[in-house]
């Protein structure tokens, strides 16, 4: 059950700081969607930065504590250099290209972190049995 939980926050707060990048970009899928749920108040850039820093907070510590689990240790670093470089790169110095690579890199780390969790809960099952 704890490694769901580890799961589900580090996937809720991927997708957070992702949805926070999107609306920054101005992507207009993402803007037509957030402005028809009536959440246009969200796309004001100094709300969306602190959803982003709190969105990235929550994938950092999941991935951390998960790291405990499946030992190993470069997933939640490649996380959260991958998120601090997307907040950087979209609220320092605005560049497309590069903040889109740490998008993709942190999502990575997001992923793997899922995929070793699954080994390690099956790794320890089939050692019970």
């Amino acid at each position: 059950m704890k490694e769901k939980i580890g799961a589900v926050f580090s996937w809720i707060g991927s997708f957070g700081s992702l949805f926070a990048g999107a609306c920054c970009f101005g992507i207009a899928p993402v803007l037509a969607l957030t402005t028809s749920l009536g959440l246009g108040f969200l796309i004001d850039d100094a709300i969306l930065q602190r959803l982003m820093i709190f969105s990235l907070l929550i994938t950092a510590i999941s991935l951390f504590v998960n790291a405990r689990r499946h030992k190993k240790w470069v997933i939640p670093v490649l996380g959260t250099v991958g998120g601090f470089g997307m907040w950087y790169f979209i609220f320092g110095h605005y560049a497309a290209v590069p903040a889109y690579s740490f998008a993709a890199v942190m999502f990575l780390a997001v992923v793997l972190d899922a995929v070793f969790l699954r080994r390690c809960r099956t790794e320890r099952k089939s050692s019970l049995v």
